[in-house]
């Protein structure tokens, strides 16, 4: 039994459940010198990162395999290169806390290819930043794929200065080719052009990322009780991802008792209803009207599963 590895851990406030659950995605940490590899390593982390005690034993825990790569020839280089890019220490731990093995990949070649063929199509430092800090996985896959889905961007007449270029890379990166084109072949039989998907996809990229029956479900839902054609639906693509059971079904059944009730006009902007904030919902539509109808939140609460 390796004693001092588990000391070791134990001394960096780590308890039994996150060291079996660490030992078991990677048994041969066990091998490793606590004091040679180890503990110079977690002190990097906390000290040259900047990760405070019980975030790194948070990590560590899940992503046991953050401790693998060397300290100077991988970790320590990676670190400087990256803070490089997203400008200060604390967007470094934001970094990494989304992706703990990012620092385990080399850095300094992978970044500096993509950050080049991304300025060299015309996006910002500062996007770039902004894109390596929400998304650091999107790094660890190929370049030929990375090069494949800029020119793919550019095709279809993205903006590298947009706001939404970053969303439409990330949600492009994501899909292999095939399940992109698997997702337009669905949205077309759903009722929209080549034309009409390009606009949707431009004005809201994320929705991509939808499982194939999470988008039939809801475009169904607006088409079934709403009413709504796929022309209504481009004019608020930012309800495709929003979620049914937890948003839109609810807010619906709200505004149904309320119509039913006549307390609203029958002219009820679907749009807007299902974009604005939870806190603005629940003081237009459900605190505003208790009175008159003491069961709307009832009503809000079971169809949210509260």
């Amino acid at each position: 039994m390796p004693i001092p590895v588990l000391s070791l851990f134990k001394n960096h406030g780590f308890d039994q459940t996150q060291l079996s659950q660490m030992i078991t995605q990677f048994p041969a940490i066990l091998t490793f010198d606590p004091d040679k590899i180890l503990r110079p390593k977690m002190e990097f982390f906390l000290h040259r990162v900047g990760f405070s005690p019980s975030h790194l034993v948070e990590l560590v825990s899940r992503r046991p395999l953050m401790l693998k790569g060397s300290l100077e020839r991988r970790l320590n280089r990676s670190f400087d290169f990256l803070k490089g890019v997203v400008g200060s220490g604390e967007n470094v731990i934001a970094t990494i806390s989304r992706f703990p093995l990012l620092l385990n990949y080399d850095i300094p070649n992978i970044l500096s290819s993509k950050a080049t063929l991304l300025q060299d199509h015309g996006m910002r430092e500062s996007d770039i930043s902004m894109y390596v800090m929400r998304y650091p996985r999107d790094l660890s896959g190929g370049h030929d794929r990375f090069i494949e889905v800029v020119s793919e961007l550019k095709k279809m007449g993205f903006d590298p200065l947009s706001r939404l270029y970053i969303q439409a890379l990330h949600t492009m990166w994501g899909l292999s080719s095939s399940n992109w084109q698997r997702k337009c072949e669905i949205c077309k039989s759903l009722g929209w052009s080549e034309d009409e998907l390009l606009k949707l996809i431009k004005k809201s990229p994320f929705f991509m990322r939808l499982s194939e029956t999470n988008i039939r479900k809801k475009v169904k839902f607006f088409m079934t009780h709403l009413g709504w054609d796929s022309s209504v639906i481009s004019k608020y693509p930012q309800c495709l991802n929003f979620s049914l059971e937890k948003r839109i079904i609810p807010r619906y059944a709200v505004m149904q008792m309320l119509l039913s009730n006549g307390l609203l006009k029958k002219d009820v902007n679907w749009g807007k209803i299902f974009s604005i904030n939870e806190k603005d919902f629940l003081n237009k539509f459900v605190n505003k009207y208790e009175e008159e109808a003491p069961k709307l939140m009832e009503a809000y609460t079971k169809e949210v599963g509260v």
